[in-house]
């Protein structure tokens, strides 16, 4: 199974609609390959009914992740700086899972193998 990252929280609900969209979007692209997002699984519950605390989330999240052969960090505005992914990306390394990018590519998510170097490379640049 593969572990999308994308970051979700932001103050304005209408960029965390988006960021909720755009994982939606590459969860179903990617279906196939078993890809399980947290942001999917949580987000909409979360918005109708309250979010939980950062730390339920990240430590029901690294339970998944333990089980996930990679983690696939959605590159969208944001993923760079956001905690939970940065955090999930280290939980990643940490555990020796195989790390992946994805991009979207007009219409549609393309994703690579990264080795940590141009990953952590990746975090800087932007």
């Amino acid at each position: 199974m593969i572990y999308l990252a994308s970051p979700y929280h932001h103050p304005d609900p209408r960029v965390r609609a988006e960021r909720l969209v755009q994982a939606e979007d590459a969860m179903h692209q990617m279906f196939l390959h078993r890809v399980f997002s947290p942001i999917v699984h949580h987000g909409h519950s979360s918005e109708r009914l309250g979010a939980q605390t950062p730390s339920n989330y990240l430590l029901f999240d690294f339970e998944i992740l333990s089980k996930c052969t990679a983690l696939c960090v959605l590159e969208i505005p944001g993923w760079n700086t956001s905690r939970g992914v940065l955090m999930e990306v280290g939980y990643a390394i940490a555990n020796n899972i195989e790390l992946r990018i994805a991009r979207r590519l007009k219409s549609t998510w393309a994703w690579r193998t990264v080795k940590v170097p141009e990953l952590l490379d990746l975090i800087y640049q932007e």
